[in-house]
């Protein structure tokens, strides 16, 4: 019989990272090698002019909300918007943001270390108390769960100054978006806090594009709008960026692509990641997986069909894989994915085979 974690036989201090080592542990030799490979891959964050045009932005919105008021106030609250489609790259890019922008890094002060901004990122619905309650806590200050909604919000703006947290970035706002949820009371909660004179703070949100929904539907946000959007990859444009992508990630895995940057592969590459930088970079780290497992040195053509396999409805169907099929300009972009059985479309993918 199998005994229950307790305090004792389940401590707290226990890494995550150990744990995940011993299930590593577990897969052959061969399984283990590729995720010493893969693991190096994803260490790897490949900057672009992506990053500098969005440092440059940022720097801009600090100089607009930190300069001095009328009337001996100092700072203004504003919110500043990272928005793209599924798999554009938001996330990774805004985190390498904060991380490497000299504004946000933690300040040394006679009263401890501070940090200007703090994250926290919204995994599905959330209402506007867990969100009270999550800022706070990423704060350093938890706030008691047992507190209603306003009074959460109320003690916010004290919570938020004696931690020293002027920005706040929330990622997946979009999840805030849901009938359960108040957004009058989304967007008063979130103006309180940036009109707070005292102590105003500024948001940096990130999500899909219907997050800046708030901007068109409320006067005062749409003034107080600041964005950056991360359209998709214009292949005929940027197939450099492809190409760089594929090299950078691939030199990770110390991987030749020489032959496979003169091919189509690029173009193939993006068409499999439906034009979005986020999701180019996890075809290419998923075909270097396949290449790693069969101990290549030499990323092909065939690594990325054997990927694209893996996480689609392709199996045994060489028509619908971009890397096989020489009609894959004509296939969807991203990953075939089978509709619903019964489902109408499902009907004509089958009379057409």
């Amino acid at each position: 019989m199998t005994e229950e974690p307790s305090a004792e036989n389940h401590p707290e201090g226990f890494a995550q990272r150990d744990y995940y080592a011993l299930i590593r542990g577990r897969l052959p030799e061969k399984h283990k090698r590729a995720s010493d490979i893969i693991s190096k891959v994803n260490q790897v964050y490949v900057e672009t002019g992506r990053d500098t045009a969005l440092a440059e932005s940022f720097s801009k919105f600090v100089v607009w909300v930190t300069a001095e008021q009328n009337h001996g106030f100092v700072g203004k609250g504003d919110a500043f918007y990272v928005t793209g489609e599924s798999g554009a790259g938001k996330t990774d890019m805004v985190e390498h943001l904060i991380a490497h922008h000299a504004t946000l890094a933690p300040l040394i002060t006679p009263i401890g270390t501070l940090s200007p901004c703090i994250s926290i990122s919204l995994q599905g619905p959330a209402t506007l108390s867990v969100l009270a309650l999550r800022i706070a806590a990423a704060a350093g200050f938890p706030l008691s769960d047992k507190l209603r909604e306003g009074r959460l919000w109320d003690k916010l703006p004290a919570t938020l100054k004696r931690a020293g947290v002027m920005f706040i970035h929330i990622d997946e706002f979009q999840h805030l978006f849901h009938a359960g949820c108040d957004a009058e009371g989304l967007v008063k909660y979130i103006k309180g806090l940036m009109n707070n004179p005292p102590w105003p703070v500024s948001f940096i949100i990130s999500g899909m594009p219907e997050v800046r929904n708030i901007i068109i539907n409320d006067e005062q946000a749409e003034r107080r709008n600041n964005s950056f959007t991360l359209p998709p990859i214009d292949i005929s444009r940027q197939r450099a960026l492809v190409k760089r992508i594929i090299r950078r990630l691939s030199q990770a895995a110390d991987m030749d692509v020489k032959d496979l940057l003169a091919s189509d592969v690029p173009e193939r590459v993006a068409h499999a990641g439906n034009y979005q930088f986020g999701r180019i970079c996890e075809v290419t780290i998923s075909a270097i997986q396949e290449a790693a497992l069969a101990s290549d040195k030499v990323l092909n053509r065939m690594h990325f069909a054997g990927a694209y396999v893996e996480h689609s409805d392709a199996r045994d169907r060489n028509a619908m894989n971009p890397f096989i099929s020489d009609e894959w300009k004509l296939l969807k972009p991203g990953y075939f994915i089978l509709p619903p059985k019964g489902d109408r479309t499902e009907r004509l993918d089958h009379a057409s085979e």
